[in-house]
């Protein structure tokens, strides 16, 4: 299985999402090496792409937010399903104690989720330009 390696990041002083590679997103500059993305310097908050899309296509990255929409089967003809929707945060774990590595979610409540089957959910915002989306 091929594995696609891409980075963003987020840029404090100017407000600005950029990306490597040749990924052109709305109202992002676009890079071709690392090197010229980590040249952002201190300046930036990197995230990396999960390897996952949603269920749009979209690609998903560490500080995306994403929503899961869990839909509850009701027991009565009479009374409709109920859909519940969550929203997450997409982080990255490299806990080498407890030996935890990878991509999960994250609520509100800080509940921590580990999802096996991203085609279930749909990129919101991002942390950075959308966080109010988390309360």
């Amino acid at each position: 299985m091929e594995r696609e390696i891409e980075f963003r990041a987020w840029h404090k002083v100017n407000e600005s999402m950029y990306f490597m590679g040749w990924n052109k997103r709305p109202n992002a500059e676009v890079f071709y090496t690392i090197g010229t993305l980590f040249a952002l310097g201190e300046d930036a908050e990197f995230m990396q792409f999960t390897g996952m899309t949603d269920k749009n296509g979209v690609k998903i990255f560490e500080g995306d937010i994403v929503e899961w929409a869990l839909i509850i089967k009701s027991d009565w003809v009479s009374k409709p399903d109920t859909i519940k929707k969550t929203q997450y945060e997409v982080l990255f774990e490299n806990d080498n104690i407890m030996g935890i590595v990878g991509f999960y979610f994250k609520d509100k409540n800080g509940k921590h989720i580990h999802f096996h089957n991203f085609e279930d959910v749909e990129i919101i915002g991002n942390i950075y330009q959308n966080p109010e989306l988390l309360n």
